[in-house]
């Protein structure tokens, strides 16, 4: 079973200098892998995808913006949109 998101589990083996989505991705994994623990979430029940949504939506959003983001936007993004998908 796979907990990263395909891509990013190829850089994070070939790229000594670890990015910042990489570290993104490792740090949501521990949260998520925490959350599993305490029965909240199933990682094998759960698409790479979902994972990754957050930090696509904020990359989304800088890109279409150039603007910071806002608290909101990140609060919707977590509690509206991530949240819902992982604790189904």
């Amino acid at each position: 079973m796979q907990l990263y998101p395909p891509g990013i589990a190829a850089r994070a083996k070939t790229n000594k200098t670890a990015r910042t989505e990489d570290k993104l991705a490792t740090a949501t994994m521990e949260i998520l892998k925490n959350a599993e623990k305490r029965g909240e979430v199933s990682l094998e029940k759960m698409n790479p995808q979902v994972i990754s949504l957050p930090f696509d939506l904020l990359m989304y959003k800088l890109l279409t913006t150039h603007e910071p983001i806002s608290d909101y936007t990140v609060i919707g993004i977590v509690d509206d949109i991530f949240l819902p998908l992982v604790l189904m």
